[in-house]
């Protein structure tokens, strides 16, 4: 479970360099969960935002948003 995986940059959406600073770390974060795909059979990620739209979480597959 990750909870609220969007605050860095939600915290931030006042100063634009370091919210993109952040959502490129968590990009690369995901990246490395999606490398252990196989290990994991669910992910629950909660947050306050659609940054999926914004291709935060390329590098997973599968994403079904809950709402």
């Amino acid at each position: 479970m990750i909870d609220e995986y969007d605050k860095p940059i939600v915290d931030n959406l006042g100063n634009v360099d370091l919210a993109e600073k952040n959502k490129l770390a968590l990009r690369e974060f995901y990246s490395v969960i999606k490398s252990l795909d196989e290990y994991i059979k669910f992910m629950f990620v909660t947050g306050v935002s659609k940054f999926t739209k914004v291709s935060l979480f390329s590098g997973l597959n599968q994403i079904s948003e809950i709402i």
